[in-house]
């Protein structure tokens, strides 16, 4: 099983969210996660005064805007169970 499937019950569209995120930030904000996304902002913008880690840290923020509570959950299980095999 391959793709990336997400949850059909959101309040939120994650490529919209992506999208926003060309502002650091603004995805989470658009989320309605405000201090998430005030964090996020400082973060990134304070980063890019070391510019390799700003571009990293920039990419995270807009893949989190786009996955973090998009993902389904049983997907997951069942890709981690595939992977590393049952523990019990």
């Amino acid at each position: 099983m391959t793709g990336l499937w997400f949850k059909a019950d959101l309040r939120w569209n994650p490529l919209l969210a992506l999208a926003l995120s060309i502002v650091p930030g603004l995805g989470q904000f658009y989320k309605g996660q405000r201090a998430f996304a005030a964090g996020w902002f400082l973060l990134v913008v304070v980063a890019y005064t070391a510019p390799p880690l700003g571009y990293l840290l920039h990419a995270v923020c807009a893949l989190n805007a786009l996955l973090a509570g998009a993902i389904e959950p049983t997907l997951l299980a069942r890709l981690t169970h595939k992977r590393f095999g049952s523990q019990g």
